[in-house]
This record gives structure tokens, C-alpha cells and sequence, in this order.
């Protein structure tokens, strides 16, 4: 027997013995805590930061606590543990800075009297004053605990919806956090809103029937169980979304969290703000991209004297590849420091950098008293110094440096290498009493158009690197010595690659074998069934309106307003209540056959999901699928806008692909777009040569943007226009 939703919560709140967990007495605590809390501030309890931070600490019974640490900073706060995509270190300092100083205090204090729940999301991202909405939402389910379940992250949400669809057939169509939150705990009744919470959450992660499980150390976790594979390359023919698809990818691989059903540009913004933050590289390959280019090269470099001249010199330069992959490394290993008050090596460096810029005498001594070496600046790659007896013909590799720094690499106790203790010492002395424990993250190469670079010659060695068990912290991690600055290298594991390769213009057969085994591939196919057909739309209005009767005053300016959008036949009228009975059989068979039943009519409205389908099998039996046309040429446009899609893209490709054979680009458009060339006389010159080139024929593309056209179907006497040209491509009459 199949149990309601209802019976399962029932079941779970019976036998789970939740209530003893470790997470359900921390989620108690801390939100009946911040209730407290909220009741004071809107009795004007607080005057400063300071006020309300003692009294949480007297309130959490911990001295060493912090409100702000607590609700929005922490990774595992007792609510729930998020794993990427935390307010960053940076971000954390100002806040607590502006907190402290009066400066944002009143924000805060605004944020706890608020009882409008939309209106106190809005100030709370406001005040983090980052992109971080598992943050924000974590914080705003502390503040109105009985509007919502545990689950923070819209990645997480939508298991629970497809969750609740498929074992109850439950609903859930809003996008908002807390519409859909409300909607969802709405669901059940329930005596204790913590136990629902941990519910939903437990429901959507299958773990219902595993109670036992339930362990003291289990708490919510934003981490997805799905992996991303650490090297993908989606392929398909051109138009078909490969480019917008990895904005999206990129940004889940760093913020899996993130709500996509917000609009475009939001989507935009966020994929704009992680290129800024430097977490995600983007960029095209081409003929001329080398080695150089990508990891390391030397490279001429104009530099100025302290007496104003300008010279060249050539240093050695990372490419964009080693550039990323240091920082994503720099990141892994600051991430598994167990030294919360120790600076990352970048952090630490601008400071070392900082402090010279304001006093560049600064003495470094070595072991042997009198010794004390001077730096007299920065490359891109090293540090140049003065030694005591005045030689600056050496210099100190920073790469070398970051590893000493975090103790990957063993001192040298000759040469150059007595000079790095010195300034590592110096690097460790930096620390601030704000310095969380650096979290993880996730950093993306993107690289467009990945076939029409030579591979081989741009990739070199890091062929083998890029390899998930080859990479560092793996059991066969590899490092190689870069070929222009000797400098031991390895690539980072929480550095992500995502290509994309356009297979008009290049196979996946003809892509480098040994890049093929380092990668997966995911097809991007064509997509028909992003457009709507009329039947589509038809039968969205039909299922819409199901409980309304065919003369309701609600319905039937709907269905009269879309039949006249569509310029349904008037033979359709008649047949729609039969067909609507098929419909509703059909779905009680579990037999529906979507989008096909209004197909046998014809509309006066472009059926592009048709056209597409039409076009792009006439391609495959001329060609293959590799050229097929994509949806995203197609994807917004009417009647009227799609003749620019033709001319500037459907047609153009069509040439590319057949090499200007008209014969077959006429047959998958048909003769509404290519005409014969009508030549009354010879083009040639009069010259004594027998050719049969004066009795070849030549075709040309009809062309319905210019409005000066004057077409005439040939035989036929009927004066053709863009419209009718379709209608013969779909193999429709004209009149």
C-alpha cells in the first residue's frame, strides 16, 4: 500500500527518534535563539553590535561565539553546512568591520524587526552585499523557522519537487524560495516545525526508509552528490546552445546553489561576478594559439628606467591555463591548512608586497649574522634581491616560494635556496584576527571552439595532467618541470575544464585521440521541443482549462484569441471537442501523445518546430547530423523576425555546408528559395573553343528582404512571398 505524504511524515515523526539527533537540537537552538533575539531588537534592546553580540553569547552559553560567524559566515552554522560559494574572507572582514563601527549595525538591526518575509530576503542580501542566496536563505529560515523546510539550496529543492511529483504526484510551480518553502510545508501537519524541517529534508535525499541511519554527526549538507566531471566538452552542430550551456555549467560547478529560475540576466551577472572574482577563465581557441600562449612562454616586455627610458626585455610569462591553475591551487592547499589564523600565500604575498611598496629597505637576514639581503622588486614570476655583497644576478622563484609556504616542498640549504626561509618567516608573520579558515572552491577554464586549436601543440605535456588521478592529491598525482622557468608543475584538482566543439566544423573522430580519452563528451543535439508547435499550444490551453466548459466567459476568449494567433482553419472549430476527447483517453492509457494532436491541420502561423525538423532531416539524408541547424536560430521568433534567422544564418550555413552546390541547398529548401538563373544570352567572350560550359546552369538565392521583389512561381502564375516560400519547403499548397 502506497502511503500519502501525510503517512510518511507520521511515520517518520514515530520512529525516527530525530529529536535526540545532534542536528535536530542544534536547528532548536539556534532558531528558537535568534526568535529571542528578534523579540529584543524590536524592543529596541540593542544599541550596538556589541550589545547584541554579548547577549547571544550569554544567550548560546559560549563566550567565544559570534553572531555574525554564527548565522551568515559559518560553513556548518547547526542549520545546515553549505559547502561552496560562503561570503568570502574579504567580504567577511568588511562586514564585521562596518558592524563594529556603527556603520551597518542599524541594517542588521532592521533585518531582525522585520516581520514582511520577501521585504527582509531583500535586506539581507543587501547587507551581505554578495551573490550568496544559500546564505541568505539559511539566515532568513532562522528568522521565520515555520515558513519553511530545511533545504537552502534550489539545486536541493528541485530533488524535493521531482520527489514529491513522482511518489505523490505533488505540485510544486513557483520559482520563489519562499513561496515555494510555504507551499511545501504546508503539505503536512505537524506538532514540531524542526521535525518537519529535517523531514523534507530527509524525504528528498531517500532517506525516509533508512531512520536508523540517523545518526548523532547527520546534518543538512548543500554539497550535491552528483560530480561534475573534472573535464567535459559539450559537442553538437552549430546553433544548438553549447556556449550559453557552459555560463550555466561553470557557474553550478562553482555555486551549486545558485537559482537559475531567475532571469537570463541575472544569470549573466553571476557568471560576470565570478570572471571578476577570477574563478572562471573564458577563451576561444584558434590556429595561432600556442603553448606559449597557454601555459608558459617567454614574451617581450617594455620597461622603463628609473631615468624615464623605455627598453625591451623578454621574461618568461604563464599563460592563461598556469595563471588559473595557480590559483585554484593556492585555494586547495589554503583549504586544508589546519592554521585558521594563517593568511592564503596570495593574501600573504600583496601584504609582503605592500609593506615593500611603503618601505623598500626592508632587511631579510639570513642564518649567518651580517648577511641580511635586500628585495629590489617583483616579476610576474620572481623576486629580484640584492645580496650583502651587493650581486643581483639571482632571483627567488615565487612559485617555489608558495610551496615552501605551505611546506610541499623541502628548504635547499644551497645556492639561492638559503634565501627563502627569510621571507617565508617574514609571510608567516602576517595574520589578522578576522582570518577564517579558508574554504574550498571550485575554479572553471572555459574553452570555446576547443577543435579548431592545434591541440596537441597548445595542451604539450599537460595532455597527462589534466587527468583526475593524475592530478595533485590524487594517489597518482604527477608534476612535471615546465620547460621555460624549470619550475615543478601540477594541476590543481578543484580546477574544472569545459570545452566546446562545433561539429560542422570538425568531428569528435577527428579531435585529437589522446584529448578524447581525457575527456567526456556530452551531445548537444538540436532541440525541436524548445518550440512550440500550434498543436502544442493548443493542447497547453486545452489541458490549462480542463475544468472549464467550452462557453465559459474565462475560457473562450482564450481559446478565440489563440485560434486567431495561430490562424487555426475553421474546419478545426468543429473538431476540437472530439479531439479533446482522444486527448483525455489517451492520458488515461498513460498513452499521450503530445504535440501531435492538431497536426493534421493547417495554420496559417510558421509551425518552426516543424520547419526545424524538416530542415534538419533533409541535412541528414544529404550530409549528416554533425551539420544539422540549431534550435537557438529559431528560439524567439515569429512570423515576421524568423526571414532574418534565414538570411543571416539558416541560409549562409546551408552554403558552407554544400560548397555552393545550389542543386542540394534547393532541395532542402525547396523552390520558394532557389531559382534558376534565366541567362538569354552567353556570358562568354566570342572566342574559338568548343565548352559546354555556356549550357551549365546556375542557381541563385531568392532574397523576400528586398521589397522591390517581384517573384513569380514558375507554371503557376502565383506571386510568391517569404510566407509561401515556407509553405513549399513544408511541402504545403500555395495559392
Amino acid at each position: 500500500m502506497i502511503m500519502t505524504l501525510q503517512e510518511t511524515y507520521n511515520y517518520f515523526a514515530s520512529t525516527s527518534n530525530v529529536e535526540n539527533s545532534e542536528w535536530y537540537q542544534s536547528l532548536k537552538k539556534y532558531s528558537e535563539l535568534l526568535q529571542e533575539i528578534r523579540q529584543k531588537a524590536k524592543q529596541n534592546f540593542y544599541n550596538s553590535y556589541n550589545d547584541l553580540n554579548n547577549d547571544y553569547k550569554s544567550l548560546a552559553n559560549d563566550s567565544n561565539d559570534d553572531f555574525l560567524d554564527r548565522y551568515i559566515f559559518r560553513k556548518n552554522n547547526g542549520l545546515s553546512e553549505i559547502s561552496q560559494q560562503l561570503v568570502t574572507l574579504k567580504r567577511r572582514g568588511e562586514m564585521t568591520a562596518e558592524v563594529n563601527a556603527n556603520i551597518s549595525f542599524p541594517a542588521l538591526n532592521d533585518i531582525l524587526k522585520e516581520d514582511d518575509i520577501k521585504k527582509c530576503l531583500t535586506m539581507i542580501c543587501e547587507f551581505i552585499d554578495q551573490n550568496k542566496w544559500t546564505v541568505a536563505n539559511r539566515f532568513l529560515r532562522a528568522l521565520f523557522p515555520t515558513h519553511f523546510t530545511s533545504i537552502d539550496s534550489y539545486n536541493h529543492f528541485e530533488l524535493l519537487k521531482r520527489k514529491l511529483k513522482k511518489d505523490f504526484n505533488i505540485n510544486i510551480n513557483t520559482q520563489s524560495v519562499i513561496d515555494k518553502n510555504e507551499q511545501a510545508i504546508s503539505l503536512i501537519e505537524f506538532d514540531d516545525i524542526y521535525k518537519a524541517q529535517i523531514f523534507f529534508w530527509m524525504l528528498k535525499s531517500n532517506e525516509i526508509s533508512q531512520l536508523s541511519k540517523l545518526s548523532d554527526n547527520t546534518i543538512a549538507t548543500n554539497e550535491m552528490k552528483e560530480k561534475f566531471p573534472i573535464n567535459q566538452i559539450l559537442y553538437g552542430p552549430p546553433g544548438t546552445g553549447k556556449t550559453y550551456h557552459t555560463i550555466n555549467k561553470a557557474i553550478e560547478i562553482i555555486n551549486p546553489d545558485f537559482d537559475f529560475s531567475q532571469p537570463r540576466t541575472e544569470i549573466k551577472k553571476e557568471f560576470k561576478n565570478l570572471i571578476d572574482g577570477e574563478q572562471i577563465v573564458f577563451t576561444t581557441f584558434h590556429q595561432s594559439m600556442s603553448y606559449e600562449d597557454f601555459i608558459e612562454g617567454i614574451k617581450p616586455e617594455t620597461v622603463e628606467d628609473n631615468e624615464g627610458n623605455k627598453h625591451i626585455i623578454y621574461d618568461i610569462k604563464d599563460g592563461l591555463f598556469k595563471q588559473i591553475n595557480d590559483k585554484a591551487k593556492n585555494n586547495w592547499l589554503s583549504s586544508m591548512s589546519d592554521d585558521a589564523t594563517r593568511l592564503s600565500f596570495d593574501e600573504a604575498f600583496s601584504k609582503l608586497k605592500e609593506e615593500w611598496d611603503e618601505d623598500n629597505r626592508i632587511l631579510f637576514p639570513l642564518t649567518r649574522e651580517g648577511y641580511d639581503f635586500t628585495i629590489l622588486g617583483f616579476t610576474e614570476k620572481s623576486i629580484k634581491f640584492k645580496k650583502s655583497n651587493g650581486g643581483t644576478g639571482h632571483t627567488l622563484s615565487i612559485n617555489t616560494l608558495s610551496d615552501l609556504y605551505y611546506e610541499k616542498r623541502e628548504e635547499s640549504r644551497t645556492g639561492v635556496g638559503i634565501y627563502y626561509p627569510s621571507i617565508i618567516r617574514k609571510l608567516l608573520s602576517y595574520s589578522s584576527d578576522t582570518t577564517k579558515k579558508q574554504d574550498l572552491q571550485n575554479y572553471v577554464l572555459i574553452i570555446d571552439e576547443i577543435n579548431r586549436g592545434n591541440v596537441s601543440q597548445i595542451f604539450g605535456e599537460l595532455i597527462t595532467l589534466i587527468e583526475e588521478d593524475k592530478r595533485l592529491g590524487n594517489a597518482e598525482s604527477l608534476e612535471i618541470t615546465l620547460p621555460y622557468s624549470k619550475e615543478k608543475f601540477g594541476v590543481s584538482p578543484n580546477l574544472y575544464i569545459i570545452g566546446t566543439m562545433n561539429t560542422a566544423d570538425r568531428s569528435v573522430e577527428a579531435l585529437d585521440t589522446a584529448l578524447r580519452r581525457r575527456f567526456s563528451f556530452e551531445e548537444m543535439p538540436p532541440k525541436p521541443e524548445l518550440l512550440k508547435s500550434p498543436s502544442d499550444l493548443i493542447e497547453d490551453l486545452f489541458w490549462d482549462y480542463k475544468e472549464y466548459p467550452w462557453k465559459d466567459k474565462v475560457y473562450e476568449p482564450k481559446e478565440k484569441e489563440l485560434f486567431d494567433y495561430l490562424g487555426a482553419p475553421e474546419e478545426l472549430w468543429g473538431s476540437r471537442e472530439r479531439i479533446w476527447g482522444i486527448m483525455n483517453k489517451d492520458k488515461n492509457n498513460n498513452n499521450l501523445k503530445n504535440g501531435t494532436y492538431f497536426s493534421e491541420f493547417v495554420f496559417k502561423k510558421i509551425d518552426l518546430k516543424k520547419l526545424l525538423i524538416t530542415i534538419n532531416s533533409r541535412i541528414e539524408k544529404l550530409l549528416d547530423k554533425d551539420h544539422s541547424i540549431g534550435h537557438a536560430y529559431f528560439i524567439g521568433k515569429d512570423d515576421e523576425t524568423i526571414i532574418d534567422s534565414f538570411y543571416k544564418n539558416i541560409i549562409p550555413l546551408l552554403q558552407e555546408y554544400f560548397f555552393g552546390d545550389y542543386g542540394k541547398i534547393g532541395l532542402v529548401l525547396g523552390k520558394g528559395f532557389v531559382k534558376l538563373k534565366q541567362n538569354r544570352s552567353s556570358v562568354f567572350a566570342d572566342f574559338d573553343y568548343q565548352n559546354d560550359y555556356s549550357e551549365r546552369e546556375s542557381y541563385e538565392i531568392i532574397d523576400y528582404r528586398n521589397p522591390d521583389l517581384d517573384y513569380q512561381l514558375e507554371g503557376s502564375g502565383i506571386k510568391m512571398d517569404f510566407k509561401k516560400a515556407i509553405m513549399l519547403l513544408m511541402n504545403q499548397p500555395v495559392q
